[in-house]
């Protein structure tokens, strides 16, 4: 559900890197790295026990939360208004669609990484597609099938989309082995 309410951050949530096991998850994701380079903000929720994702700003921003104990959901969304912003640190003319945010900042060390946050495409995501030459859409090897439908959603509308079976959730590979993957998996030369 997407907000039109400004979001202010809550005045218990804490840096990233205040609590032990946040800091290891954003670690785990590569996170921190995006976070020096200004892609990401990153923060602690002690009340739920979140490692706290914060992408974009003013009229487009979303913020998630991945639980780290316990039994509750596991990712809970804190805010979302406009569209999903793209996570990158370079320039490339392909746009990779993951599931999560975790994934997607592993995957923007490489390629500009957009995050559903879901296995469903809003119409706001596919607008974001438009501004791509070329889209690999990289869901949860549970959902391959989702993955299939956004590839032909959208693969009209861009000129190439390719939905890429992958071995297990990008989150859990290094950047260099998910540039591996997307390549070996991809028709075409990644730019």
């Amino acid at each position: 559900k997407r907000s039109t309410i400004q979001w202010e951050r809550p005045l218990h949530f804490t840096g990233g890197n205040s609590n032990r096991k946040s800091s290891k998850y954003f670690q785990g994701c590569y996170a921190w790295d995006l976070y020096k380079q200004g892609g990401v903000q990153l923060a602690y929720d002690p009340k739920m026990d979140r490692a706290v994702f914060i992408i974009g700003d003013g009229d487009s921003m979303t913020v998630v939360g991945r639980k780290l104990s316990g039994r509750a959901h596991k990712w809970h969304t804190y805010h979302r208004a406009g569209a999903t912003p793209v996570l990158r640190t370079g320039t490339s003319d392909t746009l990779v669609v993951v599931e999560d945010v975790a994934s997607a900042c592993v995957v923007a060390q490489t390629y500009p990484c957009l995050s559903l946050l879901s296995t469903s495409m809003s119409i706001e995501d596919l607008t974001t597609c438009l501004g791509y030459g070329r889209i690999l859409v990289c869901l949860d090897p549970d959902a391959y099938s989702k993955c299939v439908q956004i590839a032909q959603r959208v693969g009209p509308l861009v000129g190439y989309a390719c939905a890429i079976r992958i071995p297990n959730d990008l989150k859990y590979f290094t950047p260099a082995e998910v540039k591996g993957i997307l390549e070996c998996s991809s028709q075409w030369k990644l730019t």
